[in-house]
């Protein structure tokens, strides 16, 4: 006769519960049927249209943060160093202008000074 031990009868316990609960749990190769199996391809359509938005705005506004930490260093010294290029040549424009401009006034009072001693000089014959 066998005696009965109280291990051996949690464990059967313990092994029936388990396979009750893997009855109750779809596995990869069974077919699950939707809950709802009336929508229609539109419903289907609009449903992934608002998940696609709703996903693209969170991670836009998660990406935003991100670029402007990380970029911020970086097109900061970008555009310092548009800045100075522009500067160097706006300076370099400015002081052709400035030298143009005085040339060319240099020249208009030599041509002035020049008609007027010719005007003031005596005729000679």
């Amino acid at each position: 006769m066998t005696e009965h031990n109280p291990l051996v009868a949690r464990v059967d316990a313990l092994l029936a519960r388990h396979r009750e609960i893997e009855d109750e749990v779809p596995v990869l190769t069974e077919t699950v049927e939707p809950a709802a199996p009336g929508l229609e391809a539109a419903h289907m359509e609009a449903l992934a249209a608002k998940v696609e938005r709703a996903v693209l705005e969170r991670l836009l506004a998660e990406l935003d943060p991100v670029l402007e930490q990380r970029l911020a260093p970086t097109l900061a010294d970008l555009l310092e160093q548009a800045l100075r290029g522009l500067r160097n040549e706006l300076t370099t424009n400015v002081h052709e202008l400035v030298r143009a401009a005085v040339a060319d006034a240099v020249q208009r009072e030599l041509a002035l000074r020049r008609k007027h001693e010719d005007a003031t000089e005596p005729q000679r014959d």
